[in-house]
């Protein structure tokens, strides 16, 4: 194997590039949610769990909090509060932490009839939407090393909005989550700049700069 990788490189390489470029899979809005859990150390060297939870097709971001405990009862409660807020999705996409293979995870799931996809161990790529969230979000927490509880929340709901309210997303033609979560066009965002609505938003110390233009 490892002289057929040695003699091949050269292709292996471009179709690495190749699949990179491919443009990712279409996913209707509220259709699709990714789910997952992630960790992060204060500068007190504490380790919090955190929750993310991600549309596929819009990229808006439903839910990033800090968890008290790492458990099925909490991560189930964040859930359906985000379901109160934002609908029920048909596909929830998981890894395979013991609490999205327990019992009481499928059978809550059942009830509301969505189909609950895990990925395959050792392949987190297939959960890849929120795997490159937790990737943006990470080095900004490492950065602005916050010293406690309430100002990691704070941190993680001042990314949240930055994120789905001023970022914009190539793969949503240069669209924000938000935007796209309520149906908006580049024509709309181009006729809100016309009336003079956006403005220029820091947040987390400045680490993060965007124009901010609300158009719903």
């Amino acid at each position: 194997m490892a002289e057929y990788i040695k003699a091949h490189a050269l292709e292996i390489a471009e179709r690495r590039r190749a699949m990179r470029r491919r443009p990712p899979r279409f996913f209707a809005v509220g259709h699709t949610w990714a789910l997952d859990l992630t960790f992060v150390v204060n500068a007190q060297g504490f380790t919090f769990a955190m929750l993310g939870i991600l549309d596929h097709g819009s990229r808006r971001l439903l839910c990033l909090k800090q968890l008290p405990r790492k458990c099925t009862l909490t991560l189930l409660g964040h859930l359906l509060l985000t379901m109160a807020r934002c609908g029920v999705p048909a596909v929830i996409r998981t890894d395979n932490e013991s609490m999205f293979a327990s019992t009481l995870w499928r059978l809550v799931l059942a009830a509301l009839g969505v189909c609950h996809r895990r990925s395959r161990p050792g392949c987190p790529w297939q959960n890849g939407r929120i795997e490159r969230l937790f990737g943006t979000l990470k080095p900004l927490l490492r950065a602005i090393k916050p010293n406690s509880v309430m100002a990691l929340k704070a941190a993680l709901a001042e990314f949240s909005w930055f994120y789905n309210h001023v970022r914009v997303h190539q793969n949503l033609k240069g669209l924000t989550p938000m935007e796209a979560w309520h149906g908006r066009t580049l024509a709309d965002v181009q006729r809100a700049h016309t009336h003079g609505t956006g403005r220029w938003v820091p947040a987390l110390e400045e680490h993060l700069t965007g124009h901010y233009v609300r158009c719903w």
